[in-house]
């Protein structure tokens, strides 16, 4: 039981962001209007999410 929850702990954010990215991409391929948005708001999680964790990163290595 242990491996399992190690597992969901290293791998279940990258699991559910590549999700994410490939429903993005599938409704900007499908869909219009409201799927446009939908792919939008997707696919742009994933390089906001890198700018937050970069940043918040290069912080902690300024001295105060």
């Amino acid at each position: 039981m242990k491996f399992k929850s190690l597992f969901l702990k290293l791998w279940g954010i990258p699991i559910v962001l590549s999700i994410a990215c490939t429903v993005g991409l599938l409704t900007a391929l499908v869909g219009d209007d409201i799927w446009d948005v939908l792919s939008w708001l997707l696919l742009g999680s994933l390089p906001a999410i890198i700018v937050y964790y970069w940043i918040k990163s290069s912080n902690a290595f300024r001295r105060p």
